[in-house]
This record gives C-alpha cells, sequence and structure tokens, in this order.
C-alpha cells in the first residue's frame, strides 16, 4: 500500500481519467489493488477515488511534477501512464511518509522500493527513474 496526497497534478490528471469514475474531491489517500484494478482510495472515509482495470495500466516511473507553470512547485512522484481511448494519461502519485508528514524525496530510498514493488505486483515495466 502506499500512502499519497493530492497535488495539483494529480488532479488534472484525475480530470482526464474521468471515463473511469475519478473524482479529485480528497486529500490524502492510499493506492490499492487487486488482480483486476489498481484502486486511489480516501484515507478518511475508505472511498474510490478512481479504480483503474490493470490492463488499462502500461508503465511506471519515478519523476518530479509541477503543481502548475505560473506558480510551479515540484514534488517527487511515482507516475503511473495509463492508457486511455483517447491517449496515455500519466496518472502522478506523490508519496508520503509512513507518519503522513511529509513527501517523500529523491533521498529517500522507500521511493525506489515502493516504485519496484508496485510494478512488481501490478506486472507493470519499471521503465525508469527521471532524475534532474
Amino acid at each position: 500500500m502506499i500512502r499519497a496526497s493530492s497535488f495539483p497534478s494529480t488532479d488534472s490528471a484525475l480530470a482526464q481519467l474521468a471515463a473511469f469514475g475519478a473524482s479529485s474531491r480528497f486529500y490524502e489517500y492510499t493506492l490499492e489493488h487487486d488482480d483486476a484494478h489498481l484502486r486511489l482510495v480516501t484515507r478518511k472515509r475508505g472511498e474510490i477515488v478512481v479504480e483503474l482495470p490493470r490492463e488499462r495500466l502500461r508503465e511506471i516511473t519515478v519523476a518530479e511534477t509541477q503543481s502548475s507553470v505560473l506558480h510551479p512547485v515540484w514534488a517527487l512522484a511515482i507516475i503511473i501512464t495509463v492508457d486511455r481511448e483517447r491517449g496515455d494519461v500519466a496518472l502522478p502519485i506523490v508519496p508520503l511518509s509512513a507518519d503522513g508528514k511529509r513527501q517523500l524525496t529523491w533521498n529517500d530510498d522507500k521511493v525506489w522500493q515502493l516504485a519496484s514493488e508496485l510494478s512488481e505486483q501490478l506486472g507493470v515495466p519499471l521503465v525508469g527513474r527521471s532524475r534532474p
């Protein structure tokens, strides 16, 4: 399970994934999965934010994601590429520490471990680590 926080680029990607029932009205969530789906689930209420069929997941990478062009704030993210009928969507997952008090950074080995485990568990290739 990955504990993560909402980020503007995550909200934008979820808007593009509306066909999968995505909602972007949340602040903190976890990633959960089974044999058929990957789910983003709100931490406090346990509501499903989005449920993605595993066969639509193309690749995983670790990179930075930007909040906005005009007032950029950067965060490290595990990026899951989702295939939708009108092209791919990069869904950034901004991982948090186990206590939920801070976003993980390039210096946290846990990021690489989480990305590798997610890749293995979902059967989706980990295609690289993009570090500036």
